[in-house]
């Protein structure tokens, strides 16, 4: 019993840590994203660019910039718009001007976005490409716009090749696609196309679409080999946009081993405590904001996607765990324009922490309305189906010469198999080790319910 505690206590402090999950209500949601769209507001430069990344102990911009990141953020503030924050419209219309400064000739016909660089990012223009069809939605599209948005639509389907990886770059020098991967320019490029294929039917962006979502669901991980498997929120916005893609067995497949990935992030970080030793040990520091909305975003996109049930209701609920932890680690009420409304880890805010986590409570405030019910299951629940699961003691090794009795299994004993586990540091009271096998012609057999205990996979063979 005693090794049962020990165990148990081990599991409990190491492992099975408790959640938190603060229950976000209606209105602080609401706070939470006007203090977002207030940073953008707040932090737009005379050029349309924001503030990128900001010391907040050292008190000092850190400079740089990115203009994935930058087409991100006018997706995030096309969202907010079409969710009813008009307020953004200004924000983002500034932004847009930067982005069609950026925009250069890609090959005849196409155009992508140019970061300073000898070629040409893929991701930039997917983002900016489908931050560009919400634009759409909002205000009539002028013959330029739109002829500059197909041009943009035509460098992506470029980048598709026949088996359906997307090359991540263009070179500017030679004038073709660069062979190299992305963690998430596919994902990225296969949701625009789709979402282009939608406001231009008829314009050839459907086929590579659909051929860039198939590598990802199906072929990408073995292609590709990231470590660890890639939680790619983006490939949940591209799942969302295909009618019934849960019809599909292949992206049933694909979108169930996602929403696990997700699942298992929102789960370890649930149980992160901020300035707690224990947890600084076990679990390190918080995930930065824009780690945790990109959770929401990609768990939010899935239960749009999914048929009504008990999945789609787990998926909602780890949406809240997600919103929840967003709305509970934001930066509120300092009066101090880099920090207030910002989403801060280790000392650094950066202009994606606000982006993502933006598009994360947009989605989650979008079908929750009021509170959402987190059940935790209580502290001494685990101890108690940890001692359920683990006997006080297994069963006896037993050699023996005489016939089986029924539901015995035997098998000859040999010299190569080991003998049972008898070390201090097993869990159960020291007991009489079987002796060793000595003879070919000697059988053993272990009792009925070995068979069914756990141990059968842990421990050594009777003999």
């Amino acid at each position: 019993m005693a090794g049962q505690l020990v165990l148990a206590a081990g599991l409990r402090v190491a492992v099975l840590q408790p959640e938190h999950c603060p229950v976000p209500d209606e209105a602080r949601t609401d706070l939470a994203i006007d203090a977002a769209l207030g940073w953008f507001r707040a932090n737009s430069r005379p050029d349309g660019r924001w503030l990128y990344r900001f010391d907040a102990e050292a008190r000092r911009d850190l400079g740089g910039y990115n203009e994935v990141r930058h087409a991100g953020v006018l997706l995030s503030l096309e969202q907010a718009i079409a969710a009813g924050h008009g307020e953004a419209a200004p924000v983002a219309d500034a932004g847009w001007a930067h982005l069609e400064r950026r925009l250069e000739a890609a090959g005849e016909g196409r155009l992508a976005v140019a970061d300073g660089s000898s070629r040409f990012d893929t991701g930039a223009a997917a983002l900016a490409a489908a931050a560009w069809t919400y634009r759409l939605e909002r205000e009539p599209p002028e013959a330029s716009t739109a002829a500059s948005l197909l041009a943009v639509g035509r460098f992506l389907a470029a980048q598709v090749e026949p088996d359906g990886a997307v090359s991540a770059y263009w070179d500017r020098d030679t004038g073709v696609p660069l062979p190299l991967r992305s963690r998430f320019s596919t994902g990225q490029t296969a949701w625009a196309l789709q979402r282009l294929a939608d406001a231009f039917p008829g314009a050839g962006f459907e086929e590579p679409g659909d051929r860039a979502l198939r590598y990802v669901a199906l072929r990408r991980d073995g292609a590709e080999a990231w470590f660890p498997s890639i939680a790619d929120h983006w490939a949940a916005y591209a799942l969302a946009e295909r009618p019934q893609p849960f019809a599909d067995p292949g992206l049933d497949r694909y979108a169930r081993t996602l929403a696990g990935r997700f699942a298992i992030q929102v789960r370890w970080e649930s149980q992160r405590r901020p300035g707690r030793a224990w947890s600084d040990l076990t679990r390190a520091r918080p995930a930065t904001g824009a780690a945790v909305g990109t959770l929401g975003e990609g768990l939010g996109r899935l239960a749009d996607a999914a048929p009504p049930g008990a999945w789609r209701d787990g998926l909602r609920r780890q949406q809240a765990c997600t919103a929840g932890l967003l709305v509970h680690r934001q930066h509120l009420g300092s009066g101090d324009a880099p920090l207030d409304g910002a989403w801060v880890t280790g000392g650094v805010t950066q202009m994606d922490d606000q982006q993502h986590a933006l598009s994360a409570l947009l989605a989650f405030r979008r079908h929750h309305s009021g509170a959402i019910l987190m059940v935790a299951p209580p502290w001494w629940l685990s101890l108690v189906l940890v001692l359920l699961a683990v006997p006080a003691r297994p069963p006896a090794l037993l050699p023996t010469d005489k016939a089986r009795r029924p539901g015995e299994r035997a098998r000859r004993c040999s010299p190569l198999r080991p003998r049972p586990p008898c070390s201090p540091w097993w869990p159960w009271p020291r007991r009489r080790c079987a002796p060793p096998c000595r003879s070919p012609r000697r059988r053993c057999a272990w009792p009925p319910v070995w068979r069914w205990g756990w141990w059968r996979w842990v421990g050594s063979s009777p003999c």
